[in-house]
């Protein structure tokens, strides 16, 4: 049983995680309003990595 640890700027919080906005593009990827990123770096990052989680599941 392994114990995983994420690093401290990516520390779980009380703050829900949002999916990034954003639309598919015709090269299978997706873009990212870029307008309505969220402007503290540590939110940005965890809600990267939970869309980055959404949209490989699609």
């Amino acid at each position: 049983m392994g114990v995983t640890s994420r690093p401290a700027h990516l520390a779980a919080t009380s703050v829900a995680v949002e999916v990034l906005d954003g639309r598919d593009d015709e090269y299978d990827g997706v873009v990212i309003e870029s307008s309505r990123l969220p402007s503290n770096p540590n939110n940005f990052a965890s809600s990267l990595l939970q869309s980055l989680r959404h949209w490989k599941s699609k």
